[in-house]
């Protein structure tokens, strides 16, 4: 969603943020319907909580202190890059 957000004009940054809220609103319901039957590993579940905590909050920080918008695109771009070159990799 992030890429054709920004293609269409739309700032890295608001780009970011939407992407975030369109995911997390399905990814939830589709938890709260995996509820009853779920078996959780608790231990797994507050360290993972509490290490996504600290990463939010620090990469809430640097995104607003540190990185400029157009900063922010190319960076992503790198990644979507580095993630295809690995995905053709895996099928070679």
């Amino acid at each position: 969603m992030m890429p054709t957000l920004v293609m269409l004009g739309y700032s890295a940054r608001i780009a970011a943020a939407t992407n975030a809220l369109i995911v997390t609103l399905p990814s939830f319901s589709a938890f709260v319907a995996h509820i009853p039957k779920a078996q959780f590993d608790w231990t797994l579940v507050i360290i993972t909580s509490v290490v996504a905590v600290i990463g939010a909050q620090t990469g809430a920080a640097f995104m607003a202190n540190k990185v400029k918008s157009k900063t922010l695109a190319q960076i992503f771009a790198l990644v979507l890059v580095g993630l295809a070159v690995y995905r053709i990799y895996l099928l070679l």
